[in-house]
């Protein structure tokens, strides 16, 4: 009896040792995949320019693809040189006149006469300079009411000359005449966080932001801000996303949109994409740039699923046009000595790289004139500043 007992006994154990290292692995199993799906991980998504390229040939037959090299065609065939020049400075860092109430410059934008219009997210400001670079006027402060702006995050001109600034935290398009004058606002339904704005020569808005529902990225909105269109690939990931997964995709599926004649033009920002679009949403045009100045952005979630960028914040910023040329200002991640840096690449109007540029300070915010000229956001050396104003000259140089 006693023996049949203990060998019940002993079986028992088995039994529930056996169980216990199943509960223990499924746990272990479940563990290592609830990690890997919160963030013990790093999501991979596609980069590599000619992977990028070759997807792009084989999806998009109908679709010019360019993949540049790491030279542009300038540089290689001893081409003219593109020559950056400070050729005025506004202010400095710890002037309010033009570093805002405390807050750096977020966007800006040149009107056909010259003027330029700047806007501070953080103090819901938009200030007009006129021609010479003294303040004309300063309208807005945070608020909901007409006139005032809640987080606005572009500023474009409309074909009445107008000033149209998209606002996130109203989600609407808040239009004011060039003497500062409030016009009317429009309401944009449905938005998500605006990255950049742009209006086409027949009064409809676009603006870049990732819709999960849409899988889109550019966004297009009749005068009246209904949206009648939506178009743009988000960034590619090698693995399907699921659940909070998505939330990685719209952290780096927006870039720089700019409306130029027929063309809207968009940048991707990591990895470095710049595509020409017809006003229908039809992609004509990819240049993919072959580089080795950007790092891929690395990407984790969160445990409570919020996406977190841990590195690679390299991003194309600002897309403008010179002349017959598209231009790009890239902003670069700091590197060993801790100093961010700005790039501009020029491309031609069928997608050669024809140069590449460093501008002569860190160079974020930018806009771009009718006579080739960019004004932007000049950084000191130690790069703990983006508030004073500059203009560069870009002049070809044989």
């Amino acid at each position: 009896m006693e023996r049949r007992g203990s060998q019940l006994k002993g079986t028992l154990v088995a039994v529930v040792g056996i169980v216990a290292c199943g509960v223990l692995g499924y746990l272990v199993v479940r563990h290592v995949a609830l990690r890997r799906q919160m963030g013990a991980m790093e999501v991979p998504y596609i980069w590599d320019a000619e992977e990028l390229a070759r997807l792009a040939r084989k999806e998009n037959p109908e679709v010019k693809v360019v993949l540049t090299g790491e030279k542009g065609l300038w540089d290689r065939e001893g081409g003219p040189r593109v020559e950056l020049v400070w050729d005025k400075v506004l202010g400095s860092c710890d002037d309010t006149a033009y570093a805002g109430a405390g807050g750096g410059v977020n966007y800006m934008a040149v009107a056909p006469t010259g003027e330029w219009y700047v806007v501070f997210s953080r103090y819901g400001e938009l200030k007009k300079f006129d021609r010479e670079g003294r303040v004309a006027w300063v309208i807005g402060g945070r608020g909901g009411a007409p006139g005032q702006l809640a987080m606005p995050m572009g500023v474009a001109f409309d074909p009445e000359g107008n000033v149209c600034v998209v606002e996130a935290g109203n989600k609407r398009v808040s239009v004011f005449t060039p003497s500062g004058e409030f016009v009317r606002s429009v309401r944009l339904d449905p938005l998500g966080w605006p990255l950049s704005f742009a209006i086409d020569s027949a009064g409809f808005y676009y603006v870049s932001w990732y819709d999960e529902r849409e899988d889109k990225v550019i966004h297009k909105y009749d005068p009246e801000g209904k949206r009648v269109l939506s178009f743009g690939e988000p960034v590619r990931f090698r693995e399907p996303l699921q659940g909070a997964g998505w939330s990685l995709r719209r952290m780096i599926s927006c870039g720089p949109i700019l409306a130029s004649g027929k063309f809207l033009y968009y940048g991707q920002g990591n990895p470095y994409e710049v595509r020409r679009y017809l006003q229908d949403g039809q992609l004509t045009m990819l240049i993919v740039r072959k580089n080795s100045f950007m790092e891929p952005a690395r990407l984790r979630l969160s445990r409570d699923g919020r996406a977190i960028q841990l590195g690679g914040y390299s991003r194309v910023s600002r897309l403008g046009i010179w002349g017959d040329k598209v231009v790009s200002v890239v902003w670069l991640t700091p590197g060993s000595d801790q100093k961010p840096r700005s790039v501009l690449d020029v491309f031609a109007s069928d997608g050669r790289l024809l140069t590449h540029a460093a501008p002569p300070s860190l160079f974020s915010v930018a806009a771009f004139d009718a006579e080739g000229r960019i004004w932007g956001a000049i950084g000191r050396e130690s790069g703990d500043c983006l508030q004073s104003l500059g203009r560069i000259t870009a002049r070809e140089r044989r």
